[in-house]
């Protein structure tokens, strides 16, 4: 189990890293969940919720000085969680997928939160990139960029640590303990996220022609999550 925690902390923080740099864009839910769920043993979940997100977060672009909510940060801790709580419960389900939505999808906007709060204090350290580049002074340029690479790894990976640790707890805490009638509506809402994401992608086509490429595409993504889920 501490195996565990190491490698979704390490892996998750490059995950997140990839925002910064080299931004290969495998910082993307689609791709960072499964990688997270296939180190995990348990590729088909990861992918299935790195799909959800990636779904409902496709129109927040980092465009300019945007930050957009952090869902890799997101698509770390609710993997993690997911998958190491069905561990302990013996078994995989629509509805343990969808509690973890429910309890840990505002770790977007925290996440969101704290990647502002980097950016602001990188600014003391492009200042002194400036007054480096002057002189210049290319191990201070190295050391500089070297201090903001790490920043970029270690807070986020701190808080995937954080949040899988003590969300795994809690969820598996809070699910063991749900009432009955809950879990119907906790399925309901694992079909309802595709939807959501879809509504949300809607957004980005602005060709009427395209749409119907879209509908039937996001139909097959549908279709294709509930196959997975069956192979799980």
């Amino acid at each position: 189990m501490t195996m565990d925690y190491l490698i979704i902390t390490l892996i998750g923080g490059l995950l997140c890293l990839d925002k910064t740099a080299p931004q290969l864009l495998i910082s993307r839910p689609v791709v960072a969940a499964p990688v997270l769920g296939g180190l995990l043993g348990d590729f088909i979940t990861g992918l299935i919720i790195g799909s959800f997100l990636e779904l409902v977060w496709i129109n927040r672009v980092p465009i300019g000085g945007y930050i957009p909510p952090d869902d890799t940060l997101a698509a770390s801790v609710i993997t993690a969680v997911v998958i190491i709580v069905s561990r302990r419960l013996g078994f995989d389900s629509p509805e343990i997928i969808s509690f973890g939505f429910i309890l840990f999808l505002p770790l977007v906007l925290a996440g969101q939160k704290v990647q502002q709060l980097i950016v602001k204090s990188n600014n003391s350290l492009d200042e002194s990139a400036q007054i480096a580049a002057e002189k210049p002074d290319i191990k201070m340029l190295e050391r500089l960029h070297i201090r903001g690479l790490v920043k970029a790894f270690i807070i986020p990976a701190l808080m995937i640590l954080v949040f899988t640790t003590i969300g795994v707890e809690v969820m598996y805490l809070l699910y063991r303990n749900l009432p009955a009638w809950s879990f119907e509506p906790l399925r309901l809402s694992y079909y309802l996220l595709p939807l959501i994401g879809v509504a949300s992608g809607l957004n980005m086509v602005k060709i009427k022609r395209e749409l119907p490429i879209f509908y039937a595409l996001s139909l097959a993504a549908i279709i294709l999550i509930e196959y997975l889920l069956e192979l799980r």
